[in-house]
């Protein structure tokens, strides 16, 4: 395998339900969320899928923020909060 790409984008964090980026329409920090199946979900969306689905279920601290759950999680699984995406190819490198 090859990677073909890399980005680093820092500290970000959607939801990868809605996109929401962890702020409530008053401008306030959305509280708690999870992991649902390997996906990092608002509040909103958490409380939606753990209705509609059985799978791997992290409920985050509702004490904190979405943001600071998500980045903790990533620092927790892979040593970064950053959002680091790679894409990675089969093909041979050229």
């Amino acid at each position: 395998m090859n990677k073909v790409w890399s980005g680093n984008f820092g500290g970000a964090v959607y939801c990868d339900l809605c996109n929401c980026d962890g702020w409530g329409d008053d401008d306030h920090p959305l509280m708690g969320g999870g992991i649902v199946d390997g996906y990092a979900l608002c509040p909103d969306c958490f409380n939606k899928a753990i209705k509609e689905r059985a799978g791997e279920i992290i409920r985050f601290d509702q004490a904190k923020t979405f943001g600071d759950n998500v980045r903790e999680y990533r620092l927790k699984e892979t040593g970064s909060p950053d959002l680091i995406i790679e894409i990675w190819t089969l093909g041979k490198k050229e």
